[in-house]
C-alpha cells in the first residue's frame, strides 16, 4: 500500500518506520529543517526497553504537489 504521512515528528516517524517494516511504501511530508535531517540520517526509531534502533531511508517532501491526493485515516 502507498501511504503518505503528513508530519514527521515523533509519531509520524514511528508510524512511517513501522509501516515501512511491514512492506508498505511510505512518503513523509515534513517541514524543511526536519526534511533535511531525515534525508541526511534517515528516519530513526528506538525501542526504549531494549534500545534496539531501526533506520529507514524514506522519501521526504516539504509539501504535496497539487495533483497528489491524501486520505486522512482515524479521527
Amino acid at each position: 500500500m502507498k501511504i503518505v504521512i503528513l508530519g514527521a515528528g515523533v509519531q509520524g516517524t514511528v508510524f512511517a518506520v513501522r509501516l515501512t517494516m511491514a512492506r508498505h511504501q511510505v512518503t513523509l511530508v515534513s517541514r524543511a529543517e526536519r526534511a533535511k535531517q531525515l534525508n541526511a540520517a534517515g528516519a530513526v526509531i528506538q525501542n526504549e526497553t531494549t534500545f534496539r534502533t531501526w533506520t529507514e531511508q524514506l522519501p521526504v517532501l516539504e509539501r504535496l504537489a497539487p495533483t497528489r491526493r491524501a486520505v486522512a485515516l482515524g479521527g
